[in-house]
C-alpha cells in the first residue's frame, strides 16, 4: 500500500512539473538578443486587438470603461522599465529606426502566495522588433505566461507584469 501511495505522489508531482514547464518563459523565436544593445531608438506599438482575458472573452469587453486606462498603464510601464534597464535600444519616437510591436494574446490572473486577495498577472504574446526602413523583423520573442509579482490592485498587477517583461528581456542575454 505504501508503494502505491508513493508511486501516486511521484506521478502527481511529475505531472505538475511537466504541466508547468513552459509557463513563465520568454523564448527567442528568431533574431539575436545582441540587437538590444544597439544604440538606436524604437517606437512602441501595443497590440491588444485580439487579446483574451483568461482565455474566455476579449480583454476589451472584460475591461469595459477601464480598457484604455489599462492599455496606457501597460504601455507606460513597459516603456519606463525598458528604457531604465536598456544599455542600447531605447523606446523613443525621435529618429526611431525600429518598431517594437508588443502583441498581447492573453492576460490571466492567478492567486499569488501570501495574503488573501493578492493575484499576479500573466502575459502571453509576442514581442516583434522590426527595422522600419526594410520592414524586416530583427528579433521576435514569444512570451508564455510571463508574470509579475502578486498585488491587490488590478492596475498595479498590470503595471508590474509589463515591467517584469521589460526586465526579463535583458536577463535573457
Amino acid at each position: 500500500m505504501k508503494k502505491i501511495l508513493l508511486l501516486m505522489v511521484v506521478a502527481f508531482v511529475s505531472l505538475n512539473v511537466y504541466a508547468g514547464k513552459d509557463k513563465n518563459k520568454m523564448i527567442v523565436q528568431s533574431g539575436s538578443l545582441e540587437f538590444l544593445h544597439l544604440h538606436a531608438n524604437a517606437i512602441l506599438e501595443m497590440d491588444y486587438s485580439s487579446t483574451l482575458w483568461e482565455g474566455d472573452e476579449f480583454y476589451k469587453t472584460w475591461s469595459g470603461n477601464d480598457y484604455e486606462k489599462r492599455v496606457e498603464i501597460s504601455r507606460k510601464s513597459f516603456t519606463q522599465e525598458f528604457n531604465e534597464v536598456s544599455d542600447g535600444l531605447k523606446i523613443n519616437s525621435i529618429d526611431a529606426k525600429y518598431k517594437i510591436i508588443f502583441r498581447v494574446d492573453e492576460l490571466e490572473q492567478h492567486k499569488g502566495s501570501g495574503s488573501w486577495g493578492q493575484f499576479y498577472m500573466a502575459i502571453s504574446g509576442v514581442i516583434d522588433i522590426i527595422d522600419i526602413e526594410s520592414g524586416t523583423s530583427v528579433l521576435k520573442i514569444n512570451l508564455n505566461r510571463v508574470s509579475g509579482p502578486p498585488n491587490y490592485a488590478m492596475s498595479e498587477r498590470i503595471e508590474e507584469a509589463f515591467a517584469s517583461v521589460a526586465k526579463r528581456l535583458y536577463k535573457m542575454q
